[in-house]
Protein backbone atom coordinates (compact mmCIF):
# COMPACT_ATOMS: atom_id res chain seq x y z
CA UNK A 1 0.00 0.00 0.00
CA UNK A 2 1.03 3.60 -0.52
CA UNK A 3 0.97 6.24 2.19
CA UNK A 4 1.52 9.95 1.72
CA UNK A 5 2.85 11.70 4.81
CA UNK A 6 2.37 15.47 4.69
CA UNK A 7 4.43 17.75 6.91
CA UNK A 8 2.13 20.73 7.21
CA UNK A 9 4.32 23.65 8.22
CA UNK A 10 6.98 25.83 6.67
CA UNK A 11 8.06 27.53 9.91
CA UNK A 12 11.76 27.64 10.68
CA UNK A 13 12.95 25.53 13.60
CA UNK A 14 9.86 23.32 13.38
CA UNK A 15 9.66 20.46 15.86
CA UNK A 16 6.95 18.93 13.70
CA UNK A 17 9.57 17.82 11.20
CA UNK A 18 11.27 15.63 13.81
CA UNK A 19 7.93 14.00 14.63
CA UNK A 20 7.10 13.53 10.93
CA UNK A 21 10.51 11.97 10.21
CA UNK A 22 10.01 9.64 13.18
CA UNK A 23 6.65 8.53 11.73
CA UNK A 24 8.24 8.05 8.32
CA UNK A 25 10.85 5.72 9.88
CA UNK A 26 8.20 3.77 11.79
CA UNK A 27 6.14 3.26 8.64
CA UNK A 28 9.19 2.04 6.72
CA UNK A 29 10.04 -0.36 9.57
CA UNK A 30 6.58 -1.96 9.27
CA UNK A 31 7.45 -3.11 5.77
CA UNK A 32 3.86 -3.12 4.49
CA UNK A 33 3.76 0.46 3.16
CA UNK A 34 5.53 2.51 0.54
CA UNK A 35 5.74 6.10 1.72
CA UNK A 36 6.00 9.48 0.04
CA UNK A 37 7.05 12.35 2.27
CA UNK A 38 5.65 15.73 1.20
CA UNK A 39 6.88 18.85 2.95
CA UNK A 40 4.74 21.95 2.40
CA UNK A 41 7.83 24.08 3.01
CA UNK A 42 9.45 22.57 -0.09
CA UNK A 43 6.25 22.69 -2.11
CA UNK A 44 5.52 26.33 -1.31
CA UNK A 45 9.09 27.31 -2.20
CA UNK A 46 8.56 25.70 -5.60
CA UNK A 47 5.21 27.41 -6.15
CA UNK A 48 4.72 30.21 -8.61
CA UNK A 49 3.31 33.24 -6.83
CA UNK A 50 0.97 32.12 -4.07
CA UNK A 51 -0.50 29.10 -5.84
CA UNK A 52 0.99 25.64 -5.62
CA UNK A 53 1.65 24.24 -9.09
CA UNK A 54 -0.27 21.07 -9.75
CA UNK A 55 2.48 19.30 -11.61
CA UNK A 56 1.90 15.83 -12.94
CA UNK A 57 4.35 14.17 -10.54
CA UNK A 58 2.65 15.54 -7.43
CA UNK A 59 -0.84 14.68 -8.69
CA UNK A 60 0.37 11.17 -9.45
CA UNK A 61 1.78 10.74 -5.94
CA UNK A 62 -1.49 11.90 -4.40
CA UNK A 63 -3.66 9.83 -6.73
CA UNK A 64 -1.69 6.66 -5.98
CA UNK A 65 -2.04 7.07 -2.22
CA UNK A 66 -4.04 4.49 -0.32
CA UNK A 67 -3.84 6.55 2.87
CA UNK A 68 -2.62 9.90 4.16
CA UNK A 69 -1.02 11.09 7.37
CA UNK A 70 -0.92 14.80 8.11
CA UNK A 71 1.50 16.08 10.74
CA UNK A 72 0.59 19.59 11.78
CA UNK A 73 1.64 21.93 14.52
CA UNK A 74 -0.91 24.08 16.27
CA UNK A 75 -0.36 27.81 15.85
CA UNK A 76 -2.77 30.24 17.49
CA UNK A 77 -5.35 27.49 18.02
CA UNK A 78 -5.31 26.42 14.38
CA UNK A 79 -3.24 24.78 11.70
CA UNK A 80 -0.82 26.55 9.32
CA UNK A 81 -2.03 28.47 6.29
CA UNK A 82 0.46 26.78 4.00
CA UNK A 83 -1.14 23.43 4.85
CA UNK A 84 -4.57 24.83 4.00
CA UNK A 85 -3.22 26.14 0.70
CA UNK A 86 -1.77 22.74 -0.15
CA UNK A 87 -4.88 20.76 0.82
CA UNK A 88 -7.19 23.09 -1.11
CA UNK A 89 -5.08 22.71 -4.25
CA UNK A 90 -6.37 19.16 -4.75
CA UNK A 91 -9.65 17.35 -4.30
CA UNK A 92 -10.31 14.24 -6.36
CA UNK A 93 -7.00 12.75 -5.22
CA UNK A 94 -8.38 12.47 -1.67
CA UNK A 95 -11.64 10.67 -2.52
CA UNK A 96 -12.44 7.84 -0.10
CA UNK A 97 -8.91 7.72 1.26
CA UNK A 98 -8.34 7.49 4.98
CA UNK A 99 -6.41 10.22 6.71
CA UNK A 100 -4.82 10.16 10.13
CA UNK A 101 -3.69 13.28 11.95
CA UNK A 102 -0.74 13.94 14.21
CA UNK A 103 -0.96 17.19 16.15
CA UNK A 104 2.20 18.74 17.56
CA UNK A 105 2.49 21.59 20.04
CA UNK A 106 4.66 23.07 22.73
CA UNK A 107 1.61 23.08 25.02
CA UNK A 108 0.07 20.21 26.90
CA UNK A 109 -2.74 19.20 24.52
CA UNK A 110 -0.59 18.25 21.56
CA UNK A 111 -2.21 20.22 18.77
CA UNK A 112 -5.72 18.94 19.51
CA UNK A 113 -7.42 22.11 18.26
CA UNK A 114 -5.53 21.99 14.96
CA UNK A 115 -6.48 18.33 14.55
CA UNK A 116 -10.17 19.08 15.24
CA UNK A 117 -10.15 21.77 12.55
CA UNK A 118 -8.35 19.49 10.11
CA UNK A 119 -10.93 16.75 10.69
CA UNK A 120 -13.72 19.10 9.62
CA UNK A 121 -11.83 20.32 6.55
CA UNK A 122 -10.86 16.77 5.58
CA UNK A 123 -14.49 15.68 5.41
CA UNK A 124 -15.26 18.41 2.91
CA UNK A 125 -12.24 17.37 0.85
CA UNK A 126 -13.59 13.79 0.62
CA UNK A 127 -11.06 12.24 2.97
CA UNK A 128 -12.26 9.72 5.52
CA UNK A 129 -10.64 10.60 8.86
CA UNK A 130 -9.78 7.68 11.09
CA UNK A 131 -10.83 7.74 14.73
CA UNK A 132 -7.39 7.47 16.32
CA UNK A 133 -5.15 10.53 16.29
CA UNK A 134 -1.69 11.21 17.64
CA UNK A 135 -1.13 14.15 19.96
CA UNK A 136 2.43 15.20 20.75
CA UNK A 137 2.33 17.78 23.52
CA UNK A 138 5.31 19.56 25.02
CA UNK A 139 7.27 18.44 21.99
CA UNK A 140 10.28 20.56 22.95
CA UNK A 141 10.75 18.27 25.97
CA UNK A 142 10.80 15.20 23.70
CA UNK A 143 13.82 16.32 21.67
CA UNK A 144 17.15 15.13 23.06
CA UNK A 145 20.47 17.01 23.01
CA UNK A 146 21.27 15.54 19.58
CA UNK A 147 17.99 16.83 18.14
CA UNK A 148 16.38 13.38 18.02
CA UNK A 149 12.70 12.90 18.85
CA UNK A 150 12.17 10.56 21.84
CA UNK A 151 9.00 8.62 21.05
CA UNK A 152 8.88 6.54 24.24
CA UNK A 153 5.71 8.15 25.57
CA UNK A 154 3.73 7.65 22.33
CA UNK A 155 5.07 4.35 20.92
CA UNK A 156 1.95 2.29 21.72
CA UNK A 157 -0.27 5.09 20.38
CA UNK A 158 1.72 5.12 17.13
CA UNK A 159 1.19 1.38 16.68
CA UNK A 160 -2.57 1.70 17.21
CA UNK A 161 -2.70 4.70 14.86
CA UNK A 162 -0.83 2.96 12.04
CA UNK A 163 -2.79 -0.27 12.48
CA UNK A 164 -6.10 1.57 12.23
CA UNK A 165 -4.95 3.53 9.19
CA UNK A 166 -3.91 0.27 7.51
CA UNK A 167 -7.28 -1.36 8.16
CA UNK A 168 -9.16 1.64 6.79
CA UNK A 169 -6.91 1.80 3.71
CA UNK A 170 -7.42 -1.87 2.93
CA UNK A 171 -11.20 -1.80 3.34
CA UNK A 172 -11.73 1.49 1.51
CA UNK A 173 -9.93 0.41 -1.68
CA UNK A 174 -13.03 -1.04 -3.36
CA UNK A 175 -15.10 2.05 -2.49
CA UNK A 176 -12.40 4.38 -3.73
CA UNK A 177 -12.00 2.44 -6.96
CA UNK A 178 -15.78 2.47 -7.57
CA UNK A 179 -16.02 6.21 -6.92
CA UNK A 180 -13.01 7.00 -9.10
CA UNK A 181 -14.54 5.07 -12.02
CA UNK A 182 -17.64 7.28 -12.02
Amino acid sequence: MNCVLILGTAHKGRYSEKVARFLERRIKERGDWDIDFLDVAELTRQATGSVIERDAELKSILKNADAYIIVSPEYNRGYPGELKLFLDSFYREYTARPVGFCGVSSGSIGGARAVEQLKLVSLDLNFIPIHTHLYVGRVQDMIDADGVFDSTSIDSDVDAFLNELSVYAHHLMPLRDALMDE
